[in-house]
């Protein structure tokens, strides 16, 4: 801390907590061997605080002959809640003529009797000559008798992986430049409880493939206002010599509780990490990392979980939710040009479904559980194109219909599996060659280096010739907080596309949540001169009981006898879930994820632990199968958050 009237500076203090028997209590410890963290835990064999300081000469680093320092300085320990002031000493900083700096450290007792465990403390430094102060650092301590013991169920990791530069999109692999700083983000909700006021700081180690290793003490950042959910995020300086397959962990107060592996040499896979594969490595080495990494990758391509990329799910949700279900060759959800060339050999295919007793049954929007206003709509554009189609062939001018569209929705509303139904119908009518559907989002639209934007636009509406672009989470695009944002260009590069009459032989879609969507039209009037409210589909939110009627429909068709208790049960699970829901609830997703790594797992559990093969008990599932909400729904805290 750099002050006006006195030749010191303090650099950040340091602290640590200990017992009678530890190290630091016995020895005089080497400033580094102290880190930066701010929140500890606390036993009941605590005895004391040491605060390492460095004091700088400031006068060393003039142009003049530097002189000495003699100095007192004044060291409190302050309990900032209660406004009280629990010790205090004074010490002597001696710097000599020609030193730049001098090491002190400073020890109060710190008794777990004597603490205050919901209080904030202090630590402050001042320069009795000049009464300024040199530095200050607050601290928080955590009861493990109170919290329990076991500080890795504090928090419950949900995703983590690499967030590029000015992204919050996750990546697997990502090809980072040379003096990048992409960030290690963890995903997590508080476990916590009692729920403190602070939440305590996490650490994110990262270990590189060149034997280096960084840190970082985080605050959890909270990211809704019903504060559930928050991220932790540390930022990571990516050179030649560091490239490679890296391995971050995540501790709380010193004990890991989840790791992931990234690559920031080649590739780009985009997807966060989910479960087994959030695990901490036993012993951090580059051969098990990057063994990691190969078996994740491998159990993503052979097995169900749930880290589902949006491809996946699409898959998932065309082939669980539907009562009759188009074959997976009728959907075209690829971005590459191997794949959307497969889908132009046959453009006019017909929904089809699965063969039941021997007969294939069209599939129509109306299979499709809740979408009401969807149904509505896209059912009259539907007429209006088959209306066209029947005055063209007989001869007559037909309407010139607004092609282009935006659907409003939340995660898991089938927004997608809408866009692939209405590409067929087009192509069937004649409006589009193909039909194929190319998905596309903000990340794949600029790239992994800046300039390319336009390139990369052009290069998917390309690939969208005769069928569908569909850009997913397209406000995301938009940042009008950043004129510099290259997301700029991908839209005026759109925009300019749009204006083009001589190439009507594509479609865009525009997807995303309905209240950032909205304004993404509202400020660029391109988009809402050539998107009509007409075009414009509103993907409600599924209610309690169509959540419930997915799921059945679901157990339906895998054979799974789902009895009227079962039903029950799964009916105050879904109750529970859906009332204290919020912004990113999963919709067809959750049921999804419910099913395949809830419900099924311990259906599995139960039957193979009994040893019971007979058809009955490999299909019906029991209520003790469906896991249920523990005690009343969460009610939300109504003090004011937290954030860092």
């Amino acid at each position: 801390m750099t002050t006006k009237n006195t030749p010191l500076t303090l650099s950040p203090l340091k602290l640590t907590t200990y017992s009678p028997d530890d190290e630091v209590a016995k020895s005089f410890m080497e400033f580094e061997m102290f880190d930066s963290r701010h929140h500890f835990s606390v036993g009941l064999t605590q005895s004391g605080i040491a605060i390492m300081m460095r004091f700088v000469n400031k006068r060393a680093f003039s142009n003049k002959p530097s002189k000495g320092i003699r100095r007192m300085v004044t060291v409190k320990l302050v309990d900032a809640s209660a406004y009280l002031t629990i010790a205090t000493t004074r010490i002597r900083i001696t710097i000599p003529a020609g030193a730049k700096d001098n090491f002190h450290r400073v020890d109060f007792p710190f008794a777990y009797s004597n603490i205050c465990k919901d209080h904030t403390y202090k630590i402050i430094v001042t320069d009795d000559n000049s009464r300024e102060t040199l530095g200050e650092t607050s601290f928080n301590i955590y009861d493990e008798l109170l919290y329990g013991e076991d500080t890795s169920r504090w928090y419950v990791v949900e995703a983590g992986g690499l967030c590029p530069e000015h992204e919050k999109e996750y990546y697997k692999s990502y090809n980072v430049g040379t003096l990048s700083y992409p960030k290690v983000r963890f995903d997590i909700l508080p476990k916590i409880s009692p729920v403190p006021d602070i939440l305590p700081e996490l650490e994110i180690r990262v270990y590189f493939p060149d034997g280096t290793i960084d840190n970082s003490f985080c605050n959890p950042i909270c990211d809704d206002f019903d504060m559930n959910e928050y991220h932790v995020e540390m930022p990571i300086l990516i050179s030649d010599s560091n490239k490679g397959i890296c391995y971050a962990e995540l501790l709380c107060l010193d004990y890991p509780i989840a790791g992931c592996v990234f690559n920031t040499k080649s590739g780009y896979h985009s997807g966060a990490w989910f479960g087994k594969n959030l695990e901490c490595l036993d012993k951090y080495t580059l051969e098990a990392a990057s063994e990691r990494f190969r078996t994740a990758f491998s159990d993503n391509n052979n097995e169900k979980n749930d880290d589902m990329t949006d491809e996946e799910f699409e898959k998932a949700l065309s082939e669980f939710i539907m009562d009759e279900l188009g074959s997976s060759e009728d959907y075209d959800t690829t971005d590459n040009e191997s794949d959307t060339n497969s889908n132009n050999d046959n453009p006019g295919v017909e929904f089809q479904s699965e063969e039941v007793s021997n007969q294939r049954t069209p599939l129509s929007l109306n299979d499709l559980t809740g979408l009401s206003k969807v149904k509505e709509k896209f059912t009259t554009y539907e007429k209006i194109v088959s209306f066209n189609k029947m005055r063209m062939g007989n001869n007559l001018p037909a309407l010139s219909l607004p092609l282009h569209a935006v659907f409003l929705g939340s995660t898991g509303t089938g927004k997608t599996t809408v866009a692939k139904m209405m590409g067929k119908m087009l192509a069937k009518a004649g409006i589009l060659s193909k039909g194929h559907v190319v998905i596309k989002e903000r990340a794949t639209l600029l790239g992994p280096n800046y300039s390319m934007e336009e390139t990369n636009t052009l290069e998917a509406i390309e690939a969208a010739k005769g069928g569908i672009l569909f850009i997913d989470e397209a406000y995301q695009l938009y940042q009008p907080n950043d004129p510099k944002d290259p997301g700029k260009f991908v839209i005026e590069t759109l925009l300019t596309a749009l204006a083009d009459e001589s190439n009507r032989d594509w479609m865009l879609i525009l997807a995303g949540y309905p209240d950032v969507m909205r304004k993404l039209l509202e400020m660029n009037p391109g988009f809402k001169s050539r998107i009509p409210e007409s075009n414009i589909y509103v993907f409600d939110d599924f209610t309690e009981s169509q959540l419930l009627e997915i799921a059945e429909r679901y157990f339906e068709r895998e054979k799974y006898n789902l009895t009227e208790e079962s039903r029950i049960a799964l009916s105050r699970r879904l109750h529970s879930d859906y009332i204290s829901r919020d912004k990113t609830f999963g919709n067809a997703r959750y049921v999804i994820n419910l099913i395949q790594t809830e419900i099924i797992p311990a259906m599995a559990l139960r039957v193979v632990s009994n040893t019971d093969n007979d058809p009955r008990s490999l299909s019906e599932i029991k209520p003790c199968d469906i896991p249920q909400p523990k005690g009343l729904p969460h009610s939300h805290r109504s003090q004011i958050g937290f954030r860092a």
